[in-house]
């Protein structure tokens, strides 16, 4: 009996440890948000056939390590050993609203559970530690997954939140057919390909203007080396390149920006437009005196992180001023 019960156990955190990996998958590298329709089924199952909350709770949080680890792997390079503790807390939000969705089936049943309790308490917690908790922590949310995909194009009507809703929803009632009939199954699987339709007819009508074809380049460098990052800027101008795309925080600058003296260009590429990404550190007495910031004063230091457009002879074609600040890394 008990080696029957451990194949089961088992087999419950394998399923939870596939969704992990196909959640992943949704997110870069590999980008592939169509499967988010079917990531949390192997997930969902598992808590279905789950005998215990303390069972639910292990196969949220394997499915939520998974998950993050894969998916928030850069962490490792910006916080060093501390990024296991960041990655852990999201893990835990997700066992969180799976503890809650079995509460919710044991004592009502699979519809209230699937079709109400699951969406409902997915989305308000992703809205919760992305908007209120302290942390404000956005990375990774479901609803995000359809960047390239033209179901993005309902976010216009309810957001990203809305988009994690109808995602989860869709999965709850894939998992609720499988004991009550195919018609939830049919219901659950038209979710998504009537968004699909909606948001690539709205791309095919969207009314845009043709413009003159340009070369974008992009750097791709972290190491905030101005010598490096001027090497691979000129590499792109000799392969043609007419608008260059710095990274963020490419180079941190006193409040006159007397820095992008450094960058001029040749005279033959005064007309190549860059956008710089760039960091100005204020001190208490800085901040004060500063008319550049919008946002709230605070007592310690605080970073502007803005994108500039400039041309070969360094003029500020246009500024562009980030209004919510990276959460951890820009928020002092």
């Amino acid at each position: 009996m008990k080696n029957k019960e451990l194949k089961k156990s088992i087999s419950l955190l394998s399923l939870a440890l596939l969704s992990g990996v196909l959640l992943s998958l949704c997110f870069p590298p590999v980008s592939f948000g169509a499967l988010a329709w079917l990531a949390l089924l192997p997930l969902f199952y598992a808590v279905n056939e789950a005998k215990s909350i303390h069972q639910v709770s292990n196969i949220g949080a394997l499915a939520g390590l998974v998950f993050y680890l894969i998916t928030l792997m850069w962490f490792f390079k910006l916080f060093g050993p501390v990024a296991i503790g960041l990655i852990c807390v999201p893990a835990l939000y997700i066992s969180l609203s799976m503890v809650l969705t079995k509460l919710t089936l044991d004592k009502y049943g699979i519809f209230a559970g699937w079709l109400i309790a699951a969406p409902v308490f997915w989305t308000g917690i992703e809205y919760f530690r992305s908007e209120r908790w302290f942390l404000e922590f956005t990375w990774a949310g479901l609803g995000f997954s359809q960047v390239n995909n033209p179901i993005l194009q309902t976010a216009s009507v309810w957001g990203t939140y809305g988009i994690s809703f109808m995602i989860v929803l869709s999965s709850g009632l894939i998992i609720t057919g499988i004991k009550r009939g195919i018609k939830y199954i049919i219901a659950g699987i038209l979710f998504p390909v009537i968004f699909w339709s909606w948001g690539y007819n709205r791309v095919l009508n969207f009314p845009d203007k043709i413009g003159e074809p340009r070369r974008v380049a992009v750097i791709q460098d972290e190491s905030f080396n101005m010598k490096k990052l001027m090497k691979k800027e000129a590499e792109a101008i000799n392969q043609g390149a007419d608008i260059i795309v710095w990274p963020e925080y490419a180079i941190t600058m006193r409040p006159k920006m007397r820095e992008l003296e450094l960058m001029r260009l040749p005279a033959k590429d005064i007309n190549k437009l860059r956008i710089i990404g760039a960091m100005i550190e204020h001190g208490d007495k800085a901040l004060k005196k500063s008319s550049l910031l919008t946002g709230r004063r605070k007592k310690k230091t605080t970073v502007e992180n803005f994108a500039l457009v400039i041309n070969g002879k360094c003029d500020i074609l246009g500024r562009y001023d980030k209004h919510h600040p990276i959460p951890i890394i820009e928020s002092h």
